[in-house]
């Protein structure tokens, strides 16, 4: 995804429903948002990017469109396990990246 033109335009991400072949929104509408990644087995996704003035990286059920803030920061790039039993993303801090791993 990387960085929109106009940050402060909102965004929210949609599924695929294979039974209504329909797109729908889930979540909350974001800015500043930067990317996303499909957690397998979960039936969920995470975003990184700001909810209000809270920065960091979301976890939302494509089920029901709940969001749970599971770190917080100014994070960039994020991946799944490929168990879908952990993520990670990347936060920038003072020119230096470095990874953090969160259990989902």
């Amino acid at each position: 995804m990387g960085r929109s033109e106009d940050p402060d335009a909102p965004w929210q991400p949609f599924v695929f429903d294979s039974r209504s072949r329909q797109l729908r929104k889930v979540g909350p509408e974001l800015t500043s948002p930067y990317d996303l990644a499909v957690v397998p087995r979960s039936g969920s996704v995470v975003v990184t990017g700001a909810r209000g003035r809270r920065k960091g990286a979301w976890l939302v059920s494509s089920e029901d469109g709940k969001a749970q803030l599971i770190a917080a920061g100014d994070f960039y790039a994020v991946a799944a396990a490929l168990d879908g039993s952990r993520v990670a993303v990347v936060l920038s801090v003072g020119g230096r990246d470095g990874v953090v791993e969160v259990k989902v």
